[in-house]
């Protein structure tokens, strides 16, 4: 993502956040948080991720059915985004025959991804990743199964790998690489990477919300392009105060109904509104979120993770992540397993380098000004 990017992205949440709120102010559901909680509350949203980790998750997914037309399109734009097709046409010329093969191992590409998404529907989809991630760094050795009774283990292969290399690598514009073992091939790209599976994510509140907290509760430093909110006194100690976090956005937090004695709920919303966002915390430290749940305007439930198994490090093991439409249908659900477990380990410098298997065939799709 931009700084730019980035930059427009924390007014758009903030925005969002105030939006749902009606145009006036009810009774407030509670007192003002203590300062206890407020301070437990701004140590979760500043706290820090491991600046490196190494995971092994097993994740079960499940998604309603979709047209396979509708499927195709999404993969075919996300491909055509993905390797830059009309810079491909204008480096080669449109009769080149290294376009051709470019363009088939794509299409074959795309076609693989159309028969296992419709194959998701029929049985969920197993997944076994490696996660390795140091700094902006992040790599992932994957294999999948959507055979039914059929599981993966220790000894399953993997069969394709997801490396994002971001700024830190010293050729310019490289960052992203992956090698699909059915196809045998190795992709460089210059876009910002594949989606992420970071399991650090699970270990806090989600990042959402803290974005938006850290836009309430904080200050705006550093530079336009590269913004960096730090926690504000004075608005800390004003929502200290009256639990108003800005405008008709307040927060409250009460003693978990389900386990009053070890867990506080989190309420953060506009009293006049159906729109919130509900968490349950530990006690001693919000960062550990057992339960996230977020409505949407219409009162209906669009977001549900279950986090428990948590370790000295504050990571669940095991979390159930779903997710649905403005509807309330379910578009999916995904429940992780993380086996294995290492924080602030050495990771080394060559897991993140390029270098793709023996017989594998190399498709650079990086612009031309990033290679010259």
């Amino acid at each position: 993502m931009s700084d730019q990017l980035k930059d427009r992205t924390f007014k758009a949440l903030v925005f969002v956040f105030l939006m749902f709120g009606s145009a006036q102010m009810a009774s407030a559901k509670g007192t003002a948080p203590t300062r206890d909680q407020v301070a437990k509350l701004v140590a979760a949203v500043w706290k820090e991720p491991p600046a490196s980790l190494e995971a092994m998750m097993y994740t079960e997914t499940i998604r309603p059915p979709e047209p396979e037309g509708k499927i195709r399109k999404e993969m075919e734009d996300f491909f055509f985004k993905q390797y830059d097709v009309n810079q491909m046409y204008q480096k080669y010329g449109p009769n080149s025959p290294a376009l051709k093969v470019m363009l088939d191992r794509m299409n074959s590409a795309i076609d693989m991804n159309v028969e296992r998404i419709m194959k998701e529907q029929q049985n969920p989809t197993r997944t076994k990743d490696w996660v390795r991630i140091s700094g902006n760094r992040e790599r992932h050795d994957v294999a999948h199964t959507r055979t039914p009774g059929v599981s993966l283990g220790s000894e399953t292969p993997f069969e394709n790998t997801y490396v994002t290399v971001g700024k830190s690598h010293r050729e310019p514009g490289f960052m992203s690489f992956s090698y699909e073992g059915k196809l045998k091939l190795a992709t460089v790209t210059d876009k910002s990477g594949w989606a992420s599976n970071n399991p650090a994510r699970f270990a806090n509140i989600p990042l959402n919300t803290r974005t938006v907290l850290k836009v309430l509760l904080g200050r705006k430093e550093g530079t336009q392009a590269k913004p960096v909110f730090v926690p504000d006194p004075n608005k800390i100690e004003r929502f200290s105060r009256t639990g108003v976090l800005a405008g008709v956005v307040r927060l409250w937090i009460v003693p978990d109904p389900n386990a009053p004695d070890t867990r506080d709920r989190i309420e953060i919303g506009d009293p006049n509104s159906s729109a919130r966002t509900v968490l349950v915390c530990d006690r001693d430290d919000y960062s550990r979120a057992y339960e996230v749940r977020t409505y949407g305007p219409a009162g209906k439930l669009i977001y549900h993770r279950q986090c428990g198994d948590f370790d000295a490090h504050g990571f669940p093991h095991k979390v159930i992540e779903t997710k649905y439409d403005r509807d309330g249908s379910l578009k999916k659900k995904s429940v992780y397993r993380i086996t294995e477990l290492k924080v602030n380990c050495p990771i080394p410098d060559e897991v993140f380098e390029f270098n793709p298997p023996e017989g594998y065939q190399v498709m650079d799709v990086r612009g031309q000004e990033q290679k010259d």
